[in-house]
């Protein structure tokens, strides 16, 4: 402790005693006057008086244990989301002198955020803005919704028959889309990849921030839907409808998210055929 108050004095010029003012020295008892300790308080230097407040060795603690366990979520929910990637096959890895030589990478990040239900989500996202026209996807892209009027009418007719409404959200909703016979795309490795130093991927499925992703994904959900016995509007392509024993059905498609009108069997019925 001496040497660092030294070497403080050094850099520090003294400053000036801080003095009691005398009548509340006469109102304490002569074993609780710190005049000594005031004295060489007041000798130290503004940073070595609250010294202890620089440095904390319980709150450093907590603070790195709670850094230990955000980097463990993290590392989690990467793991979940290359799970979630080769269990559908989205890409395959290859050698980058396989890649035709017209053709450059498109490049990836990784996106990192916390829900409000205190989830850990991390996100493989290609970087759009460096696809190129005619290159990388030929007709023009576009996200299908569900007409305003259309989700109205729905709506109130919900309300005057008494439907069932279940919203339900496509989990990696944009990973089943797939790439026209023409379309070949080509990313980087992402961060954590194990081996990634020679290689890149191309991919067999579309993933989140192409720039057709959206459309090849409406392009899947709609045939499967189809396939289940769904028929689309000739007016508007976003609304389904299916008729079974317990009654009808609708289905607004939204992007990735789906709302479905109806009776409560039907609307199980549906959701257990899309699984």
């Amino acid at each position: 402790m001496n040497e660092n108050y030294d070497t403080y004095m050094k850099r520090f010029k003294p400053v000036k005693h801080f003095r009691i003012p005398t009548i509340l020295l006469d109102k304490m008892p002569n074993e609780e006057k710190p005049a000594d300790k005031l004295k060489a308080i007041g000798t130290l230097p503004r940073e070595l008086r609250n010294l202890h407040t620089f440095y904390n060795p319980i709150a450093n603690k907590e603070k790195k244990e709670e850094l230990r366990l955000k980097k463990g979520k993290w590392r989690e929910a990467v793991r979940k989301e290359f799970h979630d990637m080769n269990s559908r096959e989205v890409w395959d890895v290859i050698d980058r002198f396989e890649m035709p030589r017209d053709r450059r990478c498109v490049k990836s990040k990784w996106v990192l955020k916390i829900k409000r239900n205190g989830t850990y989500c991390a996100r493989l996202v290609a970087c759009g803005y460096s696809q190129i026209p005619g290159v990388d996807f030929n007709d023009i892209p576009y996200s299908p919704v569900i007409n305003d009027v259309t989700y109205q009418i729905v709506l109130v007719l919900s309300l005057i028959q008494g439907y069932t409404k279940v919203i339900v959200d496509v989990k990696t909703a944009f990973l089943h889309g797939e790439l026209e016979d023409d379309e070949e795309i080509y990313i980087e490795c992402p961060e954590g990849m194990e081996n990634k130093t020679g290689k890149v991927l191309r991919l067999k499925k579309t993933i989140y921030g192409l720039v057709q992703a959206a459309k090849a994904f409406y392009k899947k959900l709609s045939q499967v839907l189809k396939d289940i016995g769904f028929e689309g509007g000739l007016i508007d392509p976003c609304l389904l409808t299916r008729k079974g024993e317990q009654g009808v059905v609708y289905i607004a498609i939204y992007v990735d998210d789906c709302l479905c009108c109806g009776e409560m069997q039907e609307i199980e019925s549906a959701i257990k055929d899309l699984k």
